[in-house]
């Protein structure tokens, strides 16, 4: 990467890779009671990264901007014996990756892959949660 000097790399007062500078977290939670034995629970929650390098050494190429995610859940619920809920995650399909790295044996790197996330996409689905 750039700034490597014999496989060495001095990041004095840079930035740490795969560290944004601010991760933020902004949740809700309400709940009433429909019956004697039933209560509907809504959920929304917000997170948010700043930019971050996802790659070491740190390179300019491998600089993923900041985004927001947002998730929530609607749900009825009897007790603590069972609950049916519909939820969303990453309701704004917000891409992002966990890694980009150089293509191998390409000196200097001028080709890049990523590593995406599973949750990098919108997922809906319905959940059952019972106890015994």
């Amino acid at each position: 990467a750039l700034g490597c000097i014999g496989g060495v790399q001095d990041l004095s007062g840079k930035r740490t890779p795969f560290a944004p500078e601010w991760t933020m977290n902004l949740g809700t939670q309400f709940q009433t009671p429909i019956s004697e034995k039933l209560r509907v629970t809504a959920d929304v929650n917000l997170s948010y990264r700043s930019s971050s390098f996802v790659r070491f050494p740190i390179d300019p190429n491998a600089l993923q901007g900041g985004f927001a995610m947002l998730n929530g859940s609607i749900a009825i619920e009897s007790g603590e014996r069972w609950r049916l809920s519909l939820f969303g995650k990453n309701l704004t399909n917000q891409h992002f990756v966990a890694a980009i790295f150089a293509t191998p044996f390409d000196n200097p790197p001028n080709n890049y892959s990523q590593f995406p996330l599973f949750e990098a996409q919108r997922i809906i689905g319905l959940a059952i949660d019972t106890r015994f």
